[in-house]
């Protein structure tokens, strides 16, 4: 898949309506996107964008956001994921990855901007087999560099930016780590199939799992609640707009729709 196709033709006006609410840099955005191209520029994308997309066809796509519901839904269909493995494309925001790797499972996508998991913990994932899209910007600087030796020399990397791309770092939409997935992933299967959503939380708490020091549910703050706002508006346009059905689980009943998947 040509990687021009992966990006998203409304990411300049979502960027400029994140921007207006978050007062962002657009420069350290600018800076951290140049920091992932030194690191990448000689790594094509389109061998890995094209592994992704081999190994989502014929899948049920998983979602895992960080969010509070996210452990007690896994618990619940841990053993359907493991019995049926090979039925499942696992896609992790981020401090998701941990979770999972908790109940034993490795996700098949991580989509992070390297501030809820470990060096280790991507490259443990990386080792397994999985796919990670890293997001560069500028209130990440310090983690690409502490993640240095893993952009400059993984090949499964899909590596982008909330502002202008430049090969082969690329932007195909999405804000938050939990969204980024839905779209980059928008682009790659067809609308036909549903995305399973899990730990998406929208409001009350925000989940132990997002930051590595977390051991607990914390209470939402106004930034959390704007991003998650925001993390919803787009839900909404990838529904509306793009015919997209995202099917939200975020309590035991509704796991009773994994009945329909095997």
């Amino acid at each position: 898949m040509d990687s021009n196709l992966l990006e998203y033709p409304n990411a300049a006006i979502w960027y400029q309506k994140i921007r207006d609410v978050f007062d962002f840099d657009q420069n350290n955005d600018i800076i951290a996107r140049d920091l992932l191209y030194s690191l990448r520029k000689n790594i094509p994308v389109e061998n890995v964008i094209n592994s992704l997309q081999n190994r989502l066809k014929k899948k049920n796509l998983i979602f895992c956001g960080a969010g509070p519901s996210l452990q007690p839904i896994l618990t619940i269909m841990v053993q359907i994921l493991e019995k049926h493995r090979e039925n499942f494309f696992i896609i992790a925001a981020d401090g998701a990855t941990r979770c999972l790797n908790e109940l034993t499972l490795y996700p098949d996508l991580i989509v992070s901007d390297l501030d809820g998991i470990t060096p280790d913990q991507l490259q443990n994932n990386l080792n397994s087999g999985c796919i990670a899209s890293i997001l560069g910007h500028g209130d990440n600087i310090p983690n690409i560099h502490r993640f240095k030796s893993i952009l400059q020399t993984s090949p499964n990397l899909i590596c982008t930016t909330q502002t202008t791309s430049r090969y082969p770092i690329i932007n195909p939409g999405g804000f938050t780590d939990g969204d980024r997935g839905p779209f980059l992933l928008h682009h790659i299967i067809p609308s036909n199939y549903p995305f399973y959503m899990i730990g998406y939380d929208f409001e009350d708490k925000i989940g132990k799992y997002s930051k590595p020091n977390l051991s607990t549910d914390q209470p939402m703050t106004d930034f959390k609640r704007k991003k998650l706002k925001i993390s919803q508006d787009l839900f909404d346009e990838l529904q509306q707009n793009h015919s997209r059905n995202l099917i939200f689980i975020n309590s035991p009943q509704q796991c009773e729709r994994f009945n329909l998947m095997n």
